[in-house]
């Protein structure tokens, strides 16, 4: 059974646990320098963004997301997601993400919510079509390695005929 939980300052090692390999940590954090260290996490996401949750599969951590460009009662980003390999493919990326748009709705008031993945992540990019996210836009990313791989920028109105909830 899934669950979410505001995440604190004690569970940025567990986070950084959930990433195994570059790709991944390029895929949730792209500033980050591979491994993740706690002073990367805490700088990227607890001092800089809201809304830090914790994903748990009975009571384990498993996945991770939180809250950035925040303007009251318009929109806002949902970024930082990330479920442990270990339990991907069990429904909850589906969970935290329509947990997140919760969060922004209920305290936030926003009406819309973004968010953006790198063209190769197939999952999560037919997960967020499933969820009602279209595309608005597409750049340009570098890999560490200096590849180029195109970033989509999706958003879902909460508002509306759009408003899947």
């Amino acid at each position: 059974m899934f669950s979410l939980r505001s995440a604190t300052r004690a569970d940025i090692p567990i986070v950084c646990g959930f990433l195994h390999n570059p790709i991944e940590l390029f895929r949730f954090f792209p500033k980050a320098h591979y491994p993740l260290t706690p002073e990367q996490l805490e700088q990227g996401s607890f001092q800089s963004r809201s809304d830090q949750t914790l994903l748990l599969w009975h009571d384990e951590a498993v996945g991770f997301a939180d809250l950035y460009d925040l303007r009251q009662g318009e929109g806002c980003f949902i970024g930082h997601v990330i479920v442990d390999g270990s339990c991907r493919g069990r429904g909850g990326g589906r969970f935290l993400v329509e947990g997140m748009v919760q969060i922004a709705r209920s305290r936030h008031q926003v009406r819309m919510v973004r968010l953006s993945c790198f063209s190769d992540n197939t999952p999560a990019l037919l997960m967020y079509h499933h969820l009602g996210f279209r595309p608005y836009a597409m750049e340009t990313r570098h890999t560490p390695d200096g590849s180029a791989v195109p970033m989509l920028h999706l958003e879902r109105c909460l508002v509306g005929a759009a408003n899947r909830d």
